[in-house]
């Protein structure tokens, strides 16, 4: 999405809300990249791309599941070792998204999920 795309959607709807849901001061990025698809599309008449992540009740389980595993183990943490380790690894798979610091596999945000010690890479073969 473009600047131009963004003036082109807020002149021709009038809606101004269209600039704050697409910036990223909105905290919500999933909702967030659904407007900023919308905009492309009303925009350029073109569809949206199609979503680079799972479904979002995929998601959702994923981060259910993570998120009990890691109360089960009593919340425990990697260090900044383990974390940089893990991060570096996820860099240089075709699966990151960079711009997200996000998995395209599982949908995780990296961020959070390399911080716990339960948790491991979503790959068949778990590349940490």
């Amino acid at each position: 999405m473009t600047d131009a795309d963004l003036e082109t959607v807020v002149a021709r709807t009038g809606h101004e809300r269209y600039r704050w849901l697409t910036s990223d001061a909105n905290t919500d990025v999933w909702q967030r990249d659904q407007y900023r698809a919308l905009v492309v599309q009303l925009a350029t008449g073109q569809p949206p791309e199609p979503a680079a992540y799972p479904p979002l009740a995929t998601m959702i389980g994923n981060a259910l599941t993570a998120g009990v595993a890691f109360i089960k183990s009593g919340c425990s943490t990697v260090d900044q070792v383990e974390f940089d380790r893990r991060h570096s690894i996820c860099e240089g798979c075709e699966h990151f998204d960079a711009a997200q610091d996000r998995c395209r596999s599982c949908g995780c945000m990296t961020n959070l999920k390399l911080w716990m010690a339960s948790e491991h890479c979503p790959l068949p073969e778990p590349k940490w």
